[in-house]
C-alpha cells in the first residue's frame, strides 16, 4: 500500500515537471523528490522487517490438519452412538409408565365400582332398617342414593361392568328389594300425606310431600302438595263466604271492602308461609306453578265476592236508574248525589284492593321468574275470574262517577253564590274540587282505560258546562261594571282624587258598594282567571302522580303515554279558557279607554314646538301626562280590590297597549323643535316613572318605541343620531330605519336633504 502511494505521489509530481521555468524551482523541486525516496526507502525498510513473522506462520500452516479431522471425527461418532443409546432407554422406561398408568386407571375404577357396589349393598340394608322402624326420610334418602349408585355403576368403564357382572344375580335381586321398599314407601307416602290432608294435619301433609322428590315423583309431589294448599285456602274462603252469607240473611250491613282484604290477606299468609318450602323442595321455578294454584283458587273465591256484592248491591239497576235521571239537575227526582257516591266509594275500595293484591302476586311471579314474567303470563294472570270482575266492578264505577261529575258539577254551576270577603264565587272552587275529587279516585284504580276515560270525560264537563257557564255571565260585558264608576273624566282630573284612590278607592270600593249587575259581572271576570290557574295546576298535579303510577317498564311507558295525550287535552282547555279570559279583559280595556279620551285629546292639541319659557313651564309636571296619570291611577286604583291579581295586571297591561299606539299615532302628527322633544321625553320618562308603581310587571318595555321617538327628537343635529344608531350602539332599535327618517323629519330645523343623506341600514 505504502508502494502504490508513493508511485502515485510521484506520477503527481512528474506531471508539474512542465511548468518549471527557472532554476530556483527546479532545485526546490529536486529537493522535495529527494524527500519523498528517503521516505519510501523507510516505508520499505519497514514492510520487509515483518518477512520473518509471516513465514513462521506460513510454515505452521502446513501442519497435518488430517489428523486433526480423524480425532474431530471419531469423538462424534461417539457421541452419537451414547445418545442413540439413551435415546432407547427414555423410549422404553416412557412405554412402561405408559402402560403403569393405564393400569393404575382401570385399578381405581374397579376399587370405584367395588365402593358402589358395597355402597348399594348398605342402601338395602339402609332402606330396609328404616322401613321397619317408619323413618320413612331415611329410606327415601336410601332410595335415592342407591337409584344415583345405579346410574353411576353403569355409567362406568368395561372393568367396573366386568366387577358388576361377577354377582350379577346378587345385584338383580338386591335390585328388586330395594324396587320392593320403594314401592312400599311410595304407597305409604300416599296413604300418610292423604290422610294429613284430611285431617288438615299441615305438618304430617308437609312432611310427606318432601318426600316425592327423593322418590323420583317431584312433579307429583308439587302437584298434590299445590293441590292441598289450594284446598285449604279453598276451606278458609268458604268459611268466611258462610259468615258474610250469614250476615246477610240476618240483614247486618257488610263491609265489602273487610270481606276482600280478609280473602286477600289469608291467600298472602298461605303463600309466603308456603313458598320457601316449595323453592327448596321443588326448585325456584316450581314457585311460579304455586302461584297458578293460590291465583286460581283466588280467581274462583274472590269472583264469588264480586258477583255477590254486586247481586247485593243492585249495581246494575243503580246505574240504569243514576243514567236516567242524568241532566234533571236538583230538581225533585233528580240524581241522588250521596247515593251515587256511597256507591262509588264502596267500588273504589275493592277496585283499589284488587290491583293492590295483583300488584303483589305479579310482584312474586316476576321474582320467581328471575325478572322476566313475559307479557303472555301477565295476560293471562289478567283473564281469571277475579279480574274478570275487576273490570266489570270498573264498568259500574265509570258509569257511575261520569254521572256523579256532571251531575255535581252542574248543581255547583246552578247554586253559585257570592262568598263574603271573596273575590270569587262558590262555582269555580266547588267545582274543581268535584274535579279533582274524581280524577284522584280515577287515579287510584290504576286502570290506563278508566284514568283515561274519566279524564275524557272531565275535560267534557270542563269545556262545555264550566266555560258555558263563565261565557254567559261575561257576555253582557263589562258595561255594568263601567256605569258603577264614580268618577268621570273632570272628576278624575281634580285634586284630591289620586289621593282618594290610594287610600282604598272612591268611596271605599268593595263588592257590596256595586250593583248586583257590576258584581255578577267582575265576579265572572275573577272567576274565568281562577278557573284557568285551576285547570293548568289540576294537569300538573296529575301529570306528578304518573311516574308513580306507572313504573318504568315496556307497558308502563305506554300507558303514561296514553294518559299524558288525555292530559294534553285538559291543557288546551286551559289555554282555551285563558283566551276567552284574555277577549274580556280586552272588552274591558277598550270600556275604559272613553275615560281617558279628553286627555288623550288634550295632548292631540298641545304643542311641541316650545320656547325656552314654555319648556321651562313643563318642569313643574301639569301637563297632560301628569292629567293621564291622575285619570289612570284612580280609575285602575279604585277597580283595583274588585279584581284578583292577574285580573288588575291584566287590565292595566291592555289599557296601556291600548294608550301607548293611541300616543304613538298622535305624536306622529306633531311638529318639533329640541325643546319639543327633550319634552316629549320628560313626560315619557314621568308616566314610565309612575306607572311602574302601580304594578308588579315591567312597563318600560311598552314605552320603548316612545322612548326612541323622544331620543331621536331630542337631538341637537342629523348627524348626531349615528352616535346612537350602527354596530357598537347598545340600543335595541324597536324603530325601524324608515320610522327613524320619519320621526326626524317631525324636526322642523332639521334638513330633508341631511336627513336622508343619514347612512341607515
Amino acid at each position: 500500500a505504502g508502494v502504490k502511494e508513493c508511485c502515485f505521489k510521484m506520477a503527481v509530481d512528474l506531471s508539474s515537471i512542465h511548468r518549471l521555468t527557472n532554476l530556483s524551482d527546479i532545485n526546490r523541486f529536486s529537493h522535495e523528490v529527494t524527500a519523498k525516496e528517503r521516505a519510501v526507502d523507510g516505508e520499505l525498510d519497514q514492510l520487509l522487517s515483518k518477512r520473518t513473522d509471516l513465514e513462521n506462520r506460513f510454515l505452521l500452516l502446513k501442519a497435518p490438519i488430517t489428523e486433526n479431522l480423524e480425532v474431530v471425527r471419531a469423538d462424534c461418532e461417539q457421541l452419537l452412538g451414547s445418545a442413540k443409546s439413551t435415546a432407547e432407554l427414555a423410549d422404553h422406561i416412557s412405554g412402561k409408565v405408559r402402560r403403569l398408568d393405564l393400569a393404575q386407571t382401570r385399578v381405581n375404577e374397579v376399587l370405584e365400582s367395588i365402593n358402589l357396589i358395597l355402597d348399594r349393598t348398605a342402601c338395602i340394608n339402609g332402606v330396609q332398617a328404616a322401613m321397619d322402624s317408619e323413618d320413612y326420610e331415611v329410606a327415601a334418602r336410601h332410595i335415592f342414593t342407591f337409584m344415583d349408585l345405579e346410574a353411576k355403576l353403569s355409567a362406568g368403564g368395561h372393568d367396573a361392568a366386568a366387577i358388576a357382572g361377577l354377582d350379577a344375580g346378587q345385584a338383580e335381586s338386591q335390585r328388586q328389594v330395594l324396587l320392593e321398599a320403594k314401592e312400599r314407601l311410595e304407597a305409604v307416602v300416599d296413604q300418610r300425606f292423604d290422610e294429613a290432608v284430611a285431617q288438615r294435619d299441615a305438618a304430617s301433609a308437609t312432611r310427606f310431600a318432601r318426600l316425592y322428590k327423593p322418590l323420583g315423583k317431584k312433579n307429583e309431589g308439587l302437584r298434590r302438595f299445590i293441590q292441598y294448599i289450594q284446598m285449604m285456602a279453598a276451606g278458609q274462603a268458604r268459611q268466611n263466604y258462610a259468615m258474610i252469607a250469614e250476615q246477610l240473611d240476618s240483614g247486618k250491613r257488610i263491609d265489602w271492602s273487610a270481606a276482600l282484604s280478609l280473602l286477600f290477606k289469608d291467600l298472602a299468609l298461605t303463600l309466603e308461609s308456603h313458598e320457601a318450602l316449595v323453592a327448596e323442595t321443588f326448585g325456584q321455578e316450581a314457585l311460579l306453578e304455586l302461584l297458578a294454584g293460590l291465583q286460581s283458587e283466588c280467581d274462583t273465591s274472590g269472583g264469588r265476592l264480586i258477583a255477590r256484592f254486586i247481586e247485593v248491591q243492585k249495581l246494575p239497576a243503580v246505574v240504569r236508574e243514576a243514567s236516567g235521571k242524568r241532566g234533571r239537575g236538583g230538581q225533585e227526582g233528580g240524581v241522588d248525589h250521596r247515593g251515587v257516591e256511597a256507591h262509588i266509594t264502596q267500588l273504589i275500595g275493592l277496585c283499589r284492593l284488587t290491583e293492590e293484591y295483583n300488584q303483589f302476586i305479579l310482584g312474586k311471579m316476576r321474582n320467581a321468574a328471575d325478572g322476566a314474567l313475559s307479557i303472555a303470563k301477565e295476560t293471562s294472570f289478567r283473564s281469571g275470574g277475579l279480574n274478570v270482575g275487576l273490570r266489570e266492578l270498573l264498568g259500574h264505577y265509570m258509569a257511575l262517577e261520569e254521572v256523579y261529575m256532571e251531575e255535581t258539577a252542574n248543581m255547583a254551576i246552578s247554586i253559585d253564590e257570592l262568598i263574603p270577603g271573596s273575590l270569587t264565587s262558590s262555582m269555580v272552587d266547588d267545582v274543581f274540587f268535584i274535579f279533582r275529587k274524581c280524577a284522584l279516585r280515577a287515579l287510584t284504580t290504576s286502570s290506563v282505560q278508566v284514568i283515561s276515560a274519566m279524564l275524557m270525560e272531565l275535560n267534557n264537563v270542563l269545556a262545555n258546562s264550566l266555560r258555558n257557564a263563565l261565557s254567559s255571565k261575561l257576555s253582557s260585558g263589562p258595561a255594568p261594571l263601567m256605569a258603577a264608576v264614580p268618577l268621570d273624566g273632570d272628576d278624575a282630573a281634580s285634586p284630591g282624587v289620586l289621593s282618594k284612590a290610594a287610600a282604598g278607592g272612591i268611596g271605599g270600593t268593595s263588592m257590596a258598594n256595586l250593583p248586583p249587575a257590576a258584581v255578577a259581572y267582575v265576579t265572572a271576570l275573577n272567576n274565568s282567571d281562577v278557573a284557568a290557574e285551576y285547570v293548568t295546576k289540576l294537569k300538573a298535579e296529575l301529570e306528578g302522580y304518573l311516574t308513580e303510577l306507572f313504573p318504568s317498564s315496556p307497558t308502563g311507558a305506554g300507558d303514561r303515554e296514553r294518559v299524558r295525550t288525555v292530559l294534553a287535552d285538559l291543557g288546551r282547555t286551559a289555554g282555551d279558557l285563558r283566551q276567552g279570559h284574555i277577549k274580556s279583559l280586552e272588552a274591558l280595556a277598550d270600556a275604559l279607554m272613553p275615560r281617558l279620551r279628553p286627555v288623550m285629546d288634550e295632548m292631540a292639541t298641545a304643542s311641541y314646538a316650545l320656547s325656552e319659557a314654555e319648556y321651562s313651564a313643563g318642569e313643574f309636571g301639569d301637563g297632560w301626562a301628569s292629567r293621564l296619570l291622575v285619570v289612570l291611577e284612580a280609575t285602575l286604583l279604585w277597580m283595583q280590590p274588585l279584581l284578583t291579581t292577574n285580573n288588575y295586571e291584566g287590565v292595566l297591561h291592555s289599557v296601556l297597549d291600548k294608550v301607548v299606539a293611541r300616543l304613538e299615532t298622535l305624536l306622529a302628527r306633531k311638529a318639533f323643535n329640541q325643546l319639543g322633544g327633550l319634552q316629549l321625553d320628560r313626560d315619557i320618562r314621568a308616566l314610565v316613572g309612575h306607572l311602574s308603581e302601580l304594578t308588579s310587571r315591567t312597563v318600560r318595555d311598552k314605552f320603548a318605541r316612545l322612548n326612541q321617538m323622544a331620543l331621536v327628537l331630542g337631538l341637537e343635529t342629523v348627524e348626531e343620531l349615528a352616535d346612537y344608531w350602527g354596530g357598537d350602539s347598545t340600543i335595541t332599535w324597536r324603530l325601524s330605519a324608515a320610522e327613524v327618517r320619519s320621526t326626524l323629519a317631525q324636526r322642523t330645523d332639521f334638513s330633508r336633504e341631511a336627513i336622508k343623506a343619514l347612512p341607515l341600514h
